[in-house]
């Protein structure tokens, strides 16, 4: 039984208009696909805030919304010089991650699983067309896992119903989540922060769906999560982009065994897909050995060059497909990586080994040690012996810790060590680093005799006098938010800077 309330909206005849027209539009371009405005890229205004206000339209008239008045968010590229915690790629301090558009240059992203059990986001669409009764549908999103997270889970799903769904947040006692049963949920855990995850399935409409909601349906003890790292933001975000609905009688669904991969020996790793509501499935190993007849994809741990057949029926059409596992004994390997200060900028260099199947290096930064995020990318040589360097020229003040990330072709990692470097010759008075930070934070000025830390209140929150010109603070205990910190040095002068803390 579906725990949510019913709500209608009340649209202007101008606005109608528009929806007319954007339906025309949409049903021209988009013979298929229901879902309109379908990668996110339509907007009305560069996103800047939380939406958390179901009146608001959040990416475009007539396509998407909240049905909730909890958190999530609308990203996009277009943010990136206006308000860079809603900018594309790099969103890490709001959203706890850097990740590029799956296509064109937004997504959105909302809590899957949240510090209370219950409470998660949600966004809501109204479909091109209704469903038909009896009819089979394939439905499917990709998610992508928030980079800062420490925990992943599962139950990411799609619920289509007849008329639009709304949970009050504000209402007493309050209400977090639409409880239903989604027909298309994923129940693996997902936690991959680099490649898009397409979630999909198969399934009967009853007849007249017209509204498809994206989120959690399930109790948090319904929940499946996993510990991903023991730092970070305590619950699970997810992107999504690429949401897509199609008739089964428009196209025949073929079967996804997955992406041909290259593993190092006593590695893991997922072939198929989460596509679930295929109505016959059978799995064979090298051709001849049934492994499955249930699932459609799983992890599995060769130990030896291997291959497997995927063979499926949907809707009368059955369709086969092969992937191709080959297992290497010897990862690529960083003999030596260094990041070194040179006239304000950083210059990082390494060198590598066994370089087989690379297909990139992708240069990480972080101001704290923990969360990185990318700030550039190398082709792989896949020589015996390679030299590469990347020079940082946007140095941040304080301390910077860099990283190479090597990424195969199959979307195996290896990782190099971890470089510290420190730019202390800043033009500004008052030095804090790193800055955004959730525990220790270092304060450097000429001649400081005391800091003071005030809230956007008004309030001071800390204070403590300095006799060595660098104060060392630890400001777990803050709330997460904006401060002012203000120093006063020996000539009695006052200076000042922000401090973000997460």
């Amino acid at each position: 039984m579906y725990n949510y309330l019913i709500f209608t909206q009340r649209l202007s005849s101008k606005a109608l208009g528009f929806i007319i027209l954007s339906l025309h539009f949409s049903i021209c371009f988009s013979q298929t696909n229901l879902v309109p405005n379908s990668s996110f890229e339509q907007y009305n205004n560069c996103p800047t805030k939380i939406v958390q206000d179901i009146s608001v339209h959040l990416i475009c008239p007539s396509t998407w919304y909240k049905p909730d008045r909890g958190g999530g968010g609308y990203l996009n590229a277009c943010a990136n010089t206006i308000y860079k915690p809603y900018g594309v790629p790099n969103n890490y301090v709001l959203f706890h991650g850097y990740q590029f558009a799956k296509t064109g240059n937004g997504y959105i992203v909302m809590f899957y699983k949240n510090g209370i059990d219950d409470a998660y986001n949600y966004f809501q669409v109204r479909l091109l067309d209704s469903l038909k009764n009896k009819r089979k549908y394939y439905a499917e999103h990709f998610v992508n896992f928030g980079n800062d997270c420490s925990i992943s889970c599962n139950n990411q799903g799609l619920l289509f119903t007849k008329k639009p769904v709304y949970v009050d947040t504000n209402a007493m006692p309050r209400i977090y989540t639409i409880l239903a049963n989604p027909q298309v949920e994923n129940k693996q855990i997902i936690q991959d922060t680099f490649g898009w995850v397409k979630v999909a399935g198969v399934f009967t409409a009853t007849g007249g769906e017209q509204y498809l909601t994206i989120g959690n349906f399930r109790k948090g003890t319904q929940t499946a999560f996993r510990l991903f790292q023991s730092f970070g933001y305590g619950g699970s975000d997810y992107y999504v982009d690429d949401v897509s609905v199609y008739d089964l009688d428009s196209f025949h669904l073929k079967a996804d065994a997955g992406r041909d991969t290259t593993i190092a020996k006593g590695d893991s790793v997922f072939i198929g897909s989460y596509t679930n509501g295929i109505d016959t499935i059978k799995w064979l190993q090298n051709g001849t050995k049934v492994v499955d007849t249930t699932r459609p994809g799983f992890w599995i741990w060769p130990t030896a060059n291997t291959y497997y057949v995927l063979t499926q029926t949907v809707g009368g059409f059955t369709s086969s497909d092969t992937v191709y596992i080959n297992v290497s004994t010897l990862p690529v390997k960083f003999i030596s990586f260094s990041a070194t200060l040179k006239e304000n900028k950083v210059e990082n260099s390494w060198q590598t080994a066994n370089e087989i199947n690379v297909n990139s290096y992708l240069m990480e930064k972080s101001t704290d040690g923990k969360s990185f995020y990318k700030i550039g990318k190398l082709a792989a040589e896949n020589k015996a012996r390679n030299i590469y360097s990347f020079i940082d020229e946007n140095v941040s003040e304080g301390v910077s810790y860099y990283r190479v990330l090597a990424l195969d072709n199959d979307g195996k990692r290896t990782y190099s060590g971890v470089q510290r470097v420190e730019n202390s010759k800043s033009g500004k008075p008052l030095l804090i680093y790193p800055n955004p930070a959730n525990d220790l934070i270092t304060i450097k000025a000429s001649s400081i005799k005391s800091v003071t830390i005030i809230n956007t209140e008004g309030k001071i929150v800390y204070s403590e006098k300095v006799n060595n010109n660098t104060a060392t603070i630890d400001i777990s205990r803050l709330a997460k938010g904006v401060y002012l910190v203000k120093g006063e040095l020996d000539n009695n002068t006052v200076v000042s800077e922000k401090l973000i803390k997460e």
